[in-house]
């Protein structure tokens, strides 16, 4: 086998233990799970566009932004960031994540009158 191409197949020893270190969980806080549900719901989508795959990340972005949701993580965030918890949401496409998403947007709307 290439070594090249082993590198990417078989991590090197350590490899995953120092990845775990680095990162952790990335949905443990508010900051870091909004990157990951960014990272998963729309960065799948540019990297796929025009593709079925472009579909692939949005159940773990669904599930990670539901999650920090029930954690209040958008209740931290600025209305923005707040917003692209709740856009995950509607983009699961179910009539329940649409209501909720619909709600907590309701819910947002004082926010967005006075400067964060």
């Amino acid at each position: 086998m290439n070594p090249d191409v082993k590198q990417w197949i078989i991590a090197p020893e350590g490899l995953d233990a120092e990845m775990k270190s680095e990162f952790g969980d990335l949905a443990a806080e508010p900051e870091s799970s909004l990157a990951l549900v960014v990272l998963l719901d729309q960065f799948s989508r540019n990297i796929s566009r025009g593709s079925p795959d472009v579909f692939t990340a949005d159940a773990n972005a669904w599930e990670t932004a539901t999650r920090a949701v029930a954690r209040g993580f958008d209740k931290q965030v600025t209305v923005i960031q707040a917003s692209a918890f709740y856009l995950s949401l509607m983009q699961q496409e179910s009539v329940i994540s649409l209501i909720a998403a619909r709600c907590l947007f309701e819910v947002l709307k004082p926010r967005c009158v006075s400067p964060e």
